[in-house]
């Protein structure tokens, strides 16, 4: 990039802002309580004692170098007990998100001791992955406790939350996660804020038990979020899904 080009933002930043404080105001007004930090050893810390299981590797505070890399949103009961937590982390492709995801996951599992064999080198030769590069943020951790699965639309409003607050933390080119096949064909993704949704972007031979063998990819860019935040604020916090 020139010296003098500049690196083209989002569009009203302060629709952003007006959307995550409705979010959160409509979320303490239904009694819960909505956090962002980027302390990732207490995200560990939080998730161990809600889950009964420690970061994943991408998140674990022990396997990568997370200064100012990533972030996490918890979603809390007024007494203090967790029952939503997602988790966010950017890293700078320089290739393109297609070649790269595969090498970046099973090295980071590696790292943790587990195998992951994949059963292709790369997605599909028509992936929209092979479109993403630069800046991209990775949205993972998503779990909400089964006593609130079916409080209506209370955990998609704590998602897009934290997604609004990544997206203005470090404006990136795009958001992209991994769900496994049977969300995938469910449409949670859209629900979650992403328009995108690709079968089998990976699949794999080997893999840890809490990684599915075949993982669908979501993905909206910074341009879908711009529009979709402005469609709320005109239409309702949760439009999209009405």
């Amino acid at each position: 990039m020139g010296m003098t080009e500049l690196r083209r933002g989002i569009e009203n930043p302060l629709e952003y802002v007006e959307l995550i404080s409705r979010l959160r105001s409509t979320l303490n007004e239904r009694g819960f309580v909505f956090e962002w930090s980027t302390d990732m050893k207490a995200f560990n810390e939080v998730k161990l004692q809600a889950r009964g299981s420690e970061a994943a590797p991408m998140f674990h505070h022990q396997m990568c170098d997370l200064d100012n890399k990533a972030c996490w949103v918890r979603l809390s009961t007024s007494d203090g007990k967790t029952m939503g937590l997602n988790a966010y982390r950017v890293d700078f492709i320089d290739s393109n998100l297609a070649d790269w995801a595969t090498g970046w996951m099973a090295g980071l599992y590696m790292k943790a001791g587990q195998l992951m064999v994949p059963k292709a080198v790369a997605p599909a030769a028509g992936s929209r992955a092979r479109s993403l590069s630069g800046w991209l943020v990775y949205h993972g951790e998503l779990w909400v406790s089964r006593e609130y699965r079916g409080a209506g639309d209370i955990n998609e409003m704590m998602t897009y939350a934290g997604h609004l607050l990544a997206m203005l933390k470090w404006n990136p080119e795009a958001m992209w996660a991994l769900v496994n096949h049977r969300i995938g064909v469910r449409g949670t993704g859209i629900q979650n804020g992403y328009p995108y949704a690709e079968r089998s972007f990976l699949r794999w031979q080997w893999h840890p038990a809490d990684i599915p063998e075949n993982e669908w990819l979501l993905v909206a860019t910074r341009s879908e979020f711009d529009h979709a935040v402005r469609e709320r604020l005109e239409g309702g916090l949760m439009a999209i899904r009405d």
